[in-house]
């Protein structure tokens, strides 16, 4: 069984503190993830995560121009954010992912504790199976902003929630936008 990144329902959420009492949320609206999920021996597993660093959203048109600038992700001179696995081992319902993360052009370890909560079908007929995980970095182990005058008003750890869907690929189906046709979708 083959599986693909669905970028439909797949998130890259983040949280931080602001002033110490307000927290900001947003999210990435570009992630791309290769996925190398191949035979049942999961140490042979990969995954590749690209994230345009522009695409970050909090709902503030303002606050993300500054979050693009060269104070913080500096998008111009790091367009990319990047994770790539080093290994993958399975733990019951979970999945332990250790990686390369290059945020700001600054490269760390990073290892995920991949939550699978299983498979589903949905109402077209495209079976799905979810992951999740969350972790929190510290933005100056990457030299992510504030300016000195901003002091201590932007806490340093930043909270990451992902959620990501992976779509069964079925040769006999039909690819009709981001689902297989629910006609010619195999059972299970």
């Amino acid at each position: 069984m083959t599986w693909r990144f669905g970028p439909a329902h797949s998130q890259v959420r983040w949280s931080c503190s602001y002033l110490g009492l307000l927290t900001v949320t947003g999210l990435f609206r570009d992630v791309h993830v290769t996925l190398g999920l191949a035979g049942p021996d999961v140490s042979r597993w990969f995954v590749e995560a690209t994230i345009r660093a522009a695409s970050v959203d909090s709902g503030s048109a303002l606050r993300d121009e500054i979050l693009r600038g060269a104070d913080f992700l500096d998008v111009k001179r790091f367009p990319l954010i990047t994770f790539r696995s080093t290994s993958v081992e399975r733990r019951d319902a979970h999945y332990r992912v250790v990686g390369k993360l290059t945020i700001h052009g600054v490269t760390r370890e990073l290892a995920l504790d991949l939550e699978d909560r299983g498979e589903v079908v949905d109402w077209l007929g495209q079976r799905s199976r979810v992951l999740v995980a969350e972790t929190t970095l510290r933005r100056t182990d990457f030299e992510v902003g504030p300016p000195p005058q901003a002091g201590e008003m932007i806490g340093p750890d930043v909270r990451i929630s992902l959620q990501v869907e992976l779509l069964r690929e079925n040769d006999a189906a039909e690819l009709v936008g981001i689902h297989w046709r629910a006609d010619t979708v195999a059972a299970a």
